[in-house]
């Protein structure tokens, strides 16, 4: 669901709803042995090599693995690397060919000692309905490896961040919740995080943080400390109503597809009826910096906040504002987009009411079509090509961390909970339950068959392109100071492309500076 025009992550992120889990699913990551408590700060899976201890008593573990469980060290396409340091991390994948590993492999193996206690630890992690139960069975588990029971904290709607903020102040937060992108750095940047560096540095071997999406994990730093693990990790391309492309005679798009070329199509998957537009060529969630806009610039070659400085925004560059001042034209001068009006006008759920004949979005998307519109004829294709020849692609930041102001305050507790959710059982859970695409890339090849096992109509639809589109992918952009930088850029942004009250190229040629300037002097201050 987009929270905000200009900040939410875009696309069709809607509430998700209810599915049923089989018996079978249930079995496959809830049986003894598939959860296993990774590092010297963890116990082993079903007891092994433990000594029971209560209160503040210590046991040793012996054998603890990173990833016990079966498939775990299965590759999908090779390995996904970073190229660069900086916050704008591109994976490269490789496409050598890995076997599929049906046995069950440890990562690592470590010893160490585990502290086990008495109390309760809670879990902020809110998703849907559906994916309580199975957490509470996960979490029963970890209860009889630990000592620890654990509450899971209900629903937050709307900015959950500053609720959970009140919480910190007062000594009343969650001990692990989850977090991504805009709540992430307002967590991080208010001072309600924990830094877990030194409990990683001492529990999380090298091959584990090399299974995780190298871009998505490096989002997870500030100044040089850590805050945060991966959760999972949804890339953003686009989805594509075949019905809607065959009735209007044109072919669906490929990875060669340019954005010059689905611009030209755009007028055939536009219709009206009278002086009321009733069809759409593209989506409605352009106006959105994180997500649609930083792609679009990508793709022209340009860059929203310079990659080795994040108090420096570039969107007054040429190329920059090539990209912005085209995604406009698509709006207002060619009308392939809709106007805030014509959104009025259609209603709502547009891409699964076949409103719009393609969606830019993420992968977290597919349950939601999945479950209200079984029949949608849907397929996919990555991100067109801009005017350098490559695409460019969004993924999420998605994680947990560790709250300041916990009511138990107890950090050792809490630090166990973290890596018990970050492991692939858990992983597995959600992408049972929730379709959720997971960031380590061992598992890809498993949420790929759970799709398609879920949703005969995807038995050919090219679902591979979310894995794939990884090794293009960036995470949400950051500024130094993201407030500071938003207040300024937001109503530039909806004066563009919400009311067209000014030019791209004028608008941001102004504004960048602007943002430059505000973040430079609250860094010297």
């Amino acid at each position: 669901m987009v929270r905000d025009l200009t900040l939410g992550r875009g696309g069709i992120e809607a509430i998700r709803r209810g599915s049923g889990l089989s018996r079978r699913a249930l079995l496959r990551w809830a049986g003894c042995g598939a959860v296993g408590l990774t590092g010297p700060g963890l116990l082993a899976a079903c007891g092994g090599g433990a000594t029971a201890g209560t209160g503040s008593t210590t046991a040793t573990a012996t054998g603890v693995a990173a990833a016990t469980t079966a498939t775990s060290a299965v590759t999908t396409s090779g390995s996904i690397t970073s190229t660069s340091a900086s916050g704008a991390a591109v994976n490269t994948l490789t496409t050598a060919s890995a076997a599929t590993s049906t046995s069950s492999t440890a990562v690592s193996a470590q010893t160490g000692v585990v502290s086990k206690g008495q109390g309760t630890l809670r879990l902020f992690d809110y998703d849907s309905q559906p994916s309580e139960a199975p957490k509470q069975d996960l979490l029963k588990q970890f209860t009889q490896q630990t000592g620890y029971q654990v509450e899971l904290d209900p629903d937050i709607p709307g900015a959950f961040e500053e609720k959970l903020l009140v919480q910190v102040a007062s000594g009343s937060a969650p001990d692990v919740t989850k977090a991504y992108g805009d709540p992430l750095f307002s967590l991080i940047d208010r001072d309600a995080i924990l830094d877990i560096s030194a409990q990683v540095a001492r529990d999380v071997s090298k091959a584990e943080i090399a299974d995780w999406l190298p871009s998505q994990y490096h989002m997870f730093f500030d100044k040089g400390h850590q805050y945060a693990l991966p959760k999972y990790c949804s890339s953003h391309v686009y989805f594509g109503n075949k019905a809607l492309f065959r009735q209007a005679g044109v072919d669906f798009p490929t990875a060669k597809t340019t954005w010059d070329q689905l611009r030209s199509a755009g007028a055939s998957l536009t219709k009206k009826q009278g002086d009321t537009y009733t069809q759409f060529a593209l989506n409605n969630g352009m106006a959105n910096l994180s997500g649609f806009l930083s792609q679009i610039v990508w793709s022209w070659g340009g860059e929203v906040v310079d990659p080795n400085d994040n108090a420096k925004c570039l969107l007054d560059q040429p190329a920059a504002l090539d990209a912005l001042q085209y995604v406009q034209d698509l709006i207002w001068k060619d009308h392939i987009a809709p106007q805030p009006n014509d959104v009025k006008a259609l209603g709502s759920d547009l891409f699964g009411n076949a409103k719009f004949a393609t969606e830019e979005s993420g992968s977290s998307s597919l349950r939601d079509l999945r479950l209200q519109h079984p029949q949608l004829e849907l397929d996919f294709f990555p991100n067109p090509l801009g005017p350098t020849g490559k695409t460019a692609n969004y993924h999420t930041t998605d994680c947990y961390a560790l709250l300041k102001g916990s009511a138990s305050k107890n950090t050792d507790g809490a630090w166990q909970l973290l890596r018990f959710v970050t492991q692939p059982a858990w992983a597995r859970m959600l992408i049972e339950v929730e379709q959720m695409q997971p960031a380590r890339q061992s598992l890809a090849k498993e949420w790929l068959a759970s799709v398609r096992s879920l949703t005969p109509t995807l038995q050919t639809a090219n679902l591979e392109v979310f894995v794939t589109a990884l090794a293009q992918a960036r995470p949400q952009l950051r500024f130094s100071n993201d407030p500071k930088a938003l207040a300024i850029l937001n109503p530039v942004i909806d004066a563009v492309y919400n009311k067209n009250t000014n030019t791209a190229r004028t608008a941001f040629a102004q504004a960048a500076p602007q943002v430059t300037a505000a973040l430079r002097a609250t860094s010297s201050s």
